[in-house]
């Protein structure tokens, strides 16, 4: 058995999806929903369907962080839009945030405990436009 390198940690690989058309997040086996979707006889990618990836990692209260969650930066000072959207690009997690430059650098060296998730994308997409307060 290979083991990993120190600074490489396995995580699980786990998945949520925002169904467009109910309007609901469905969580669970990615295998289960593609399985169920095939027996329909639907394209899985035709079907209204985002499918979102687990970081590995989990906010300040121990919430997974998927791709998608809106989070807020608990330490930010440097302006009333503390706010950030994870995402997958360029081979890692990183956050959109909306004008605070230490959320990228938070993420960067792993340090998700400072986060505090506080809705998603599809379900709260006003709170990437609120500023702090109008939550």
């Amino acid at each position: 058995m290979k083991n990993n390198p120190p600074s490489v940690l396995p995580r699980e690989i786990k998945f949520r999806i925002w169904h467009a058309v109910k309007q609901i997040m469905l969580e669970g086996s990615i295998q289960y929903w593609f399985k169920a979707v095939s027996e329909s006889g639907r394209d899985p990618f035709q079907s209204g369907i985002e499918i979102m990836q687990y970081t590995g990692l989990k906010d300040e209260n121990g919430r997974e962080i998927y791709e998608g969650d809106i989070v807020k930066n608990k330490t930010c000072t440097e302006n009333v839009f503390n706010k950030a959207e994870i995402f997958f690009e360029d081979g890692k997690f990183q956050a959109k945030a909306s004008g605070c430059n230490m959320c990228d650098e938070y993420l960067s060296n792993g340090l998700f405990n400072v986060f505090e998730i506080i809705g998603n994308i599809y379900e709260n997409p006003e709170l990437l436009s609120q500023p702090e307060g109008g939550k």
